[in-house]
């Protein structure tokens, strides 16, 4: 995988995508490489390559690298070495959701709650974060040792290259799917399939925007989003909803209470389930109006002036507010 970051003839997340780890897709076409690992041992790479493996935030990678090479590493230590990665500060809500996705405990999809329950990579002990057992008979394993160590220097030089320096864990104007805004916003639990169009959570509030409507979605969730400015947002809540109804009032309280909005657009839904990343946003205006169901019956819903922190990067704003696609530079 470092060979492709470094000649970059391909992106090898886009093996990841397809077959959930690099090892897998060499298995699925070199048929004598299907069994040089373990079952266990393919199980914690595809745990590894899907959570964390992708570079997006450096926090996992080094604590796995640390734990593997000094069995046992401190949060000073990883701190220490977060620095050279241009983070200045482990703060106490990234270190325990690193934690949370080392451990297993950040899983939340069914399905990869019963893929992943025997997955054992680290364990702690207060901030002391220790190489497992199960890590450690697995790194006996030369094959095993190679693919580990690879994704994790992919993920590093990936995250120097693509996403350093970050802006409080996310970096203006590259891609991050819901389930990427969820980790890298230090939730709990992946909650993304219950995101939708946005959530207030964890004390934070990510909005995800499809700019270009499917006609086949119903007239209700039609919803009237644009750019207004480069520095100005015109964004709607989920229909149904008033001005006194709870989530919106967090929504209007975001700046008193310190409630961290963050803005994500894709174009339309032909681009997958990757959104353009612009940045914290605030409400300046609100009002409630009415948008019609199926039926033509008004529902209510409430309209919301969102300031972005950082004006509309032009070349992303055009494509937006825009009639074609263009080549988009960040």
């Amino acid at each position: 995988m470092v060979d492709f970051q470094e000649y970059g003839e391909i992106d090898p997340l886009l093996f990841v995508e397809r077959k959930k780890s690099y090892y897998r897709f060499l298995a699925s076409v070199e048929p004598s490489y299907a069994h040089a690992l373990s079952e266990k041992e393919q199980i914690a790479l595809e745990f590894a390559s899907r959570y964390f493996g992708n570079g997006m935030r450096p926090h996992e990678l080094v604590a796995l690298r640390e734990a593997i090479k000094e069995v046992c590493v401190s949060r000073e230590d990883m701190a220490r070495t977060l620095v050279e990665y241009g983070i200045e500060q482990l703060d106490d809500s990234t270190f325990e959701s690193a934690k949370n996705v080392l451990n297993g405990s950040f899983v939340n999809a069914p399905s990869d709650k019963r893929s992943y329950a025997s997955v054992s990579l680290v364990r702690f002990e207060g901030e002391n974060v220790y190489c497992s057992d199960d890590l450690s008979n697995m790194m006996r394993h030369s094959e095993f040792r190679h693919a580990i160590k690879d994704l994790i220097d992919f993920g590093l030089a990936r995250y120097l290259e693509k996403y350093s320096p970050s802006e409080s864990g996310l970096k203006l104007y590259e891609k991050y799917t819901r389930k990427d805004a969820c980790r890298l916003l230090n939730w709990e639990k992946d909650n993304s399939s219950t995101v939708y169009g946005y959530r207030v959570s964890y004390g934070t509030c990510p909005i995800f925007v499809t700019y270009e409507k499917s006609d086949e979605i119903t007239s209700s969730t039609q919803y009237a989003d644009e750019f207004e400015s480069p520095l100005i947002f015109s964004w709607m809540t989920r229909s149904r909803l008033t001005l006194s109804s709870p989530e919106v009032q967090k929504i209007i309280n975001a700046e008193r209470d310190g409630l961290d909005m963050r803005l994500f657009i894709k174009k339309s839904d032909s681009e997958g389930s990757d959104f353009y990343y612009f940045g914290r946003v605030r409400p300046i205006e609100w009002r409630q109006t009415t948008q019609k169901d199926d039926h033509g019956n008004p529902l209510p819903i409430v309209n919301f002036k969102l300031e972005l922190e950082h004006p509309a990067q032009d070349d992303l704003y055009d494509y937006f507010d825009g009639p074609t696609e263009i080549e988009v530079a960040v």
